[in-house]
């Protein structure tokens, strides 16, 4: 029996092959796939930016810090990066953007003795593009995601990702290359991970991949490719 999408759509668009693989699955449907774009001029790496952020929070130059953004909190596998870290927190700082009120309180209980910048919900893009320079590797250990714009933000900035394998994260971090990637609910795989990206020269590595990797995806590219489909869609 053919599906609502099939009946009525003449064209499903999604933002990520692993988004894609899922509506096959359960739709029956080949979808067509517009990737999200960034915002490259504006969430690059800074060194003003990031010295401002230390100098805010009172950090070390030198000082590792790990940058968690998103929410629902739950989906986005914060809890796995908590046990992580109370099983071996190295000499990281966590810092925390974006979570609710219910969840910045929950997380700040449970992150133990590691140390914690807790910068709640960020509204202003400068604010959100200094967090970003001021950090050194992005987590995000995902259960599911379209295309989480925070990762492509974080890859912009120069940040390597540590990611969940999960959907849409996959299509931009390259194992290896610009990040890491490890199984879903797996809290020692994310310690195993952070273990690797202890080395400053690891990041700084990784992290000049990491902008590489998503210079291409513009918001221009993402409207042409938009425009493109609708005018096949209307001429058909």
């Amino acid at each position: 029996k053919e599906s609502f999408y099939q009946r009525r759509a003449d064209a499903v668009i999604v933002p990520s092959r692993g988004v894609g693989e899922d509506v096959r699955r359960h739709l029956g449907i080949a979808p067509r796939i517009v990737s999200y774009g960034v915002d490259t001029a504006h969430f690059r790496p800074d060194p003003s930016r990031r010295a401002r952020f230390r100098s805010r929070h009172r950090l070390s130059p030198e000082g590792p810090v790990l940058l968690f953004s998103g929410t629902p909190a739950w989906r986005k596998g914060l809890v796995y990066l908590l046990d992580a870290l109370a099983a071996d927190p190295g000499d990281w700082t966590l810092c925390l953007a974006g979570l609710s009120e219910e969840e910045r309180a929950w997380a700040r209980g449970r992150a133990g003795r590691v140390p914690l910048i807790d910068c709640g919900k960020v509204r202003d893009l400068e604010a959100l593009a200094e967090i970003y320079c001021g950090a050194d590797l992005f987590v995000l250990p995902s259960l599911y995601e379209g295309l989480p714009m925070v990762l492509l933000e974080a890859l912009s900035s120069g940040l390597p990702a540590v990611i969940a394998d999960c959907n849409g994260a996959r299509d931009v971090v390259e194992e290896g290359a610009n990040g890491l990637i490890v199984p879903k609910r797996d809290a020692p795989a994310v310690s195993a991970a952070l273990r690797r990206l202890r080395d400053p020269s690891a990041r700084e590595a990784m992290g000049r991949r990491a902008r590489e990797s998503v210079l291409s995806l513009t918001w221009e590219e993402m409207a042409r490719r938009l425009l493109s489909i609708y005018r096949e869609v209307f001429a058909s």
